[in-house]
């Protein structure tokens, strides 16, 4: 990972090797940058570099769960099931809301070995009384903490906690590195015909590129596994061709995407949409099909694409925005 935003990430190691060395410098950093390149990861990938014989103890993460809880939140943290004060957001995984005041206390608590560091996923999330309760945090912070946040949205955050903070702006990958991202990894390398569409579709995020390689191996995967069922096990068999077949049609579908788009007919737009956007993420798929007809300078389609994104996360289900757009 550390392949890419380079600079940035040596830059935001050495302010953190100065803080480790003396307490006294400032110790507040932010990573400014668009969503999905994962900032916070290679921030808590520093920390663990540093403090990773302490880092269950002394590292607290502000998690950002809001495409979990289909709503914008302050502040959410991860948490164990054996806690009563957590909520399940979806199998095995728990959350439990932090105020800025518990935050504070936190950070006021003497680490376990020499350094206390929180992560702050989304910091602009905070609203403008939260800010003001961290403010004085940024202000005068103690000795040995180290605080880190994120943004996507800078010019959101209380200019008064910006200039307390280093800020490190970190950017999207170009799509040669988004190429050179996928041979260091060995990522399409099942799915070779659809290495290029998916690094241009990917709207230039790891993240997204990752989760292309994983539903372009299902084909292969599946095939592999269908190889080594008993042939006496018809209900195995039956299961896995089904889903086999399913996974070649997204394949496929996904690969033609750009003629499909072109296409007047009504009824394969709409399926094929429809499985793509299932298996994907909805937002960055709506993102890039904006993208796509804004670059063809077709803005009536783009604009009316945008006013989808708008609904989007509202409860209407998917297939009826698709249907909604296409008519």
């Amino acid at each position: 990972m550390t392949w890419v935003n380079q600079n940035s990430i040596e830059l935001l190691k050495k302010y953190m090797g100065q803080s480790i060395s003396d307490s006294q410098k400032i110790s507040f950093f932010i990573l400014s940058g668009p969503q999905g390149i994962w900032k916070s990861q290679i921030a808590q990938d520093l920390v663990k570099q540093e403090i990773w014989q302490f880092f269950h103890n002394d590292f607290l993460h502000i998690k950002d769960f809001s495409d979990k809880l289909w709503k914008t939140h302050e502040l959410k943290v991860e948490y164990k099931e054996n806690n009563p004060t957590s909520k399940e957001i979806f199998d095995n995984y728990w959350y439990e809301d932090l105020w800025t005041r518990e935050i504070n206390h936190r950070l006021n608590i003497s680490p376990t070995w020499k350094f206390r560091v929180v992560l702050i996923e989304n910091i602009e999330r905070m609203n403008a009384s939260a800010m003001n309760a961290f403010l004085k945090t940024c202000e005068e912070p103690l000795p040995n903490r180290i605080i880190l946040a994120t943004t996507s949205n800078k010019s959101k955050i209380l200019d008064t906690i910006l200039s307390r903070a280093i800020v490190i702006p970190f950017f999207e990958c170009s799509y040669d590195e988004l190429q050179d991202y996928c041979n260091s990894h060995s990522l399409f390398k099942k799915a070779p015909k659809l290495k290029d569409i998916s690094c241009f579709m990917s709207m230039w995020k790891i993240w997204v590129l990752n989760r292309f390689d994983e539903i372009f191996s299902e084909v292969e995967d599946l095939r592999a596994e269908l190889a080594n069922v008993d042939p006496k096990n018809e209900k195995v068999i039956k299961t896995l061709t089904e889903k086999l077949s399913q996974a070649e049609e997204l394949n496929q579908q996904f690969a033609n995407i750009i003629q499909i788009l072109s296409s007047d007919d009504f009824s394969q737009k709409y399926s094929s949409l429809s499985a793509i956007a299932k298996k994907w993420f909805i937002d960055q798929f709506l993102d890039w099909l904006i993208f796509y007809y804004v670059q063809h300078g077709e803005f009536e389609n783009a604009q009316k694409w945008i006013e989808i994104k708008k609904v989007s996360s509202t409860n209407i289900k998917i297939d009826n925005l698709l249907f909604y757009a296409l008519i």
